[in-house]
């Protein structure tokens, strides 16, 4: 089956980051790392008591195809399909240079998670009788207008504990949508100081997984 990559996020969990950091020489600062934020810096200006999830500035590239959220206890990188194709090792050049930067401001990361959005399209039926078909015990649901299926498993790699997670969407129309996420799991999140090597090692494995699972499906067997 062909799924078409529609966008990645890759989320940086991070401690030891509170609100007197001086987040206002990050877009400067950054530029020694990655070229890919070129677009105009945004500070939201939330109240300083805000949630400290909340993000407090968010970077660009000019052409909108990269994002970036930088919050007080986490930095989300979004890449999204424009007239290019969406690449996972373009993301991961681009979540290793953040790492850098921020391993450089004594910011410990100690969780991580890569998310690929895919998207196919069905032929001969809808997207909800397809997962229905593929997934459902034969007849337990007819004629479904929506149909949502979770899936998760644990799995270990090179002594860190990962999270798989599948979402499958599907609706009356043609679009079946795949979101595969690949995490380290919270649990460990006090304990985990993610060095260079780890991280590099985890970002390896989250593309391996989400690529063979892609490629897999409709086959799961994680």
């Amino acid at each position: 089956m062909d799924f078409d990559l529609k966008s990645i996020q890759t989320a940086l969990f991070i401690k030891e980051f509170d609100n007197n950091a001086d987040i206002y020489n990050f877009p400067k600062d950054i530029k020694s790392y990655s070229n890919v934020f070129d677009g105009d810096p945004f500070f939201t200006n939330v109240p300083s008591g805000a949630p400290k999830d909340i993000p407090r500035l968010i970077l660009k590239s000019r052409d909108g195809r990269y994002g970036c959220n930088i919050s007080f206890n986490r930095v989300d990188l979004f890449q999204n399909k424009l007239k290019e194709d969406v690449s996972l090792e373009k993301q991961k050049e681009a979540i290793k240079s953040i790492f850098n930067f921020l391993e450089n401001k004594k910011i410990t990361i100690n969780r991580v998670g890569f998310i690929g959005n895919f998207l196919t399209i069905i032929e001969g039926q809808t997207s909800a009788d397809y997962i229905n078909s593929k997934f459902i015990k034969e007849k337990a649901l007819e004629n479904p207008r929506e149909l949502i299926i979770n899936y998760s498993k644990r799995t270990k790699q090179k002594d860190i504990d990962f999270n798989i997670f599948l979402r499958l969407l599907g609706n009356n129309e043609k679009n079946l949508n795949l979101q595969i996420d690949v995490n380290t799991i919270q649990e460990a999140m006090e304990t985990n100081v993610f060095n260079e090597r780890d991280f590099s090692n985890i970002l390896d494995y989250s593309i391996e997984k989400i690529e063979e699972i892609k490629n897999k499906f409709p086959i799961i067997n994680i």
